[in-house]
């Protein structure tokens, strides 16, 4: 039975962290020198071994990037600092396909995944001194900051449990952001809980302050809103419960009735069946950023001959459009990440399912094997789009869009002459 986190979220147990510098906060890495590629090879090889596997194919032909590690410029930092260990306590690398033993100073970055043993625990405390508190037998992945228009420290909870506690937004910093298989959960300051069981239902509660709930089956639709005190509860398939009030229950004894619940062959086929689903449509979406893209290269091309010419009036007519494409680009890389943890999720849940039955579930796993293998790859090929292509268009955003041109002071960012002439109009969304 799982009931630690009966302390660390009912009762918001003191970590006595030391906090990181706030001067961090603001700065932006330079893409070119953030990260470099090392491919360990060209096929994924996920955790654990199995027998009988029966690839069809590589996955990273289906993904479109290789596995392997990453190679961070020491001069850049790290996204966080795993800052206690309790117990059996591992991190796997972004791109890579082992888990190596965290100890108390180990450094994460984007796309690295933490998993806690039987009775082990871990504290993460992130680059904006937001905390994460990860229970015994859960595994928590460190998302993107480059994800959205206005960076921000996020996470996943791939399975289990964990206690977020959220600093304060700082100036230009955008939501908080933590992924689960079925929806994200966006905060600018508070401290909540989330719990994801095995069929890939989740569950959010809130010690205080609110949060916005977008469940992955609408994500249009207006965000549900769960305040302090309160709890809410994402269905496997991506829709998401009314609020209501916390249940005086233990998270642990939640998961463990949630698990119970289950049929394991059933539940291994739900989530194959859920990465088939999820393959089509990260596809489809980097598609639809690609398409982006190009619209955004356009605009800034005829940006810079507008400048060159001192063409201001040709400038001006050009920004609503200009604004709504790097809008388009940053609306896609969000549903992206999204779909990438949802996907990453899956395959944890399925590894599990697997290690806990892996007589019972034999048949259905020679099936989802390739797609486990491929919840390697779709992390480590969103971190590079971020890279290299995000990050940079983060640029235009401050310098043609009306909510980038008021967040760029606050991040030391100074507007091209020409450009700062010209009032960008507030976009009709």
């Amino acid at each position: 039975m799982r009931h630690h986190m009966t302390v660390l979220v009912a009762l918001g147990l003191a970590s006595g962290l030391p906090a990181c510098s706030k001067g961090d906060k603001k700065e932006e890495p330079n893409p070119a020198a953030k990260t470099t590629e090392t491919t360990e090879s060209s096929k994924s090889k996920a955790e654990p071994a199995k027998a009988g596997d029966k690839k069809s194919a590589d996955p990273s032909v289906d993904v479109g990037i290789n596995a392997g590690g990453i190679t961070h410029d020491p001069k850049q930092g790290s996204l966080g600092t795993i800052t206690a260990v309790n117990g059996t306590v591992e991190v796997r690398r972004l791109g890579e396909t082992k888990y190596a033993a965290a100890k108390g100073d180990t450094q994460v970055y984007a796309g690295d995944v933490v998993r806690t043993g039987e009775a082990a625990t871990a504290t993460i405390t992130l680059a904006d001194e937001s905390v994460v508190e990860v229970a015994e037998v859960s595994t928590v992945a460190i998302a993107s900051r480059d994800g959205g228009a206005d960076p921000a420290s996020s996470a996943a909870v791939l399975s289990g449990v964990a206690r977020f506690t959220v600093t304060p937004r700082a100036p230009g910093e955008g939501a908080f952001r933590v992924y689960t298989p079925a929806g994200v959960v966006l905060t600018k300051g508070t401290t909540y809980g989330v719990g994801v069981a095995a069929s890939g239902e989740a569950r959010v509660g809130v010690e205080q302050g609110v949060v916005e709930v977008v469940g992955l089956a609408a994500l249009d639709a207006k965000p549900i809103i769960v305040e302090g005190g309160a709890s809410v509860v994402l269905a496997a398939n991506g829709d998401v419960a009314s609020p209501s009030p916390w249940p005086a229950d233990d998270w642990g004894t939640w998961r463990d009735a949630s698990d119970a619940k289950i049929e394991v062959t059933a539940a291994l086929d739900a989530h194959a069946a859920a990465m088939t689903q999820l393959t089509t449509e990260l596809k489809d979406a980097y598609a639809d950023l690609s398409a982006s893209a190009d619209s955004v290269a356009t605009f800034e091309a005829n940006a810079a001959a507008s400048a060159s010419a001192n063409d201001t009036a040709k400038y001006e007519a050009s920004l609503p459009e200009g604004a709504a494409t790097i809008d388009a680009s940053f609306a896609v890389a969000g549903r992206l990440e999204l779909l990438t943890w949802a996907y990453a999720s899956h395959a944890t849940l399925a590894t599990d399912l697997y290690v806990r039955h892996p007589a019972k579930v034999e048949a259905q796993w020679t099936v989802a094997a390739p797609a486990v293998d491929a919840a390697v790859l779709w992390p480590k090929r969103f971190e590079v789009t971020a890279v290299g292509y995000l990050e940079p268009v983060r640029m235009q955003y401050y310098v043609h869009h009306p909510r980038g041109r008021i967040h760029a002071p606050l991040v030391g960012i100074t507007i091209p002459t020409f450009y700062a002439k010209v009032t960008v109009p507030e976009l009709d969304i």
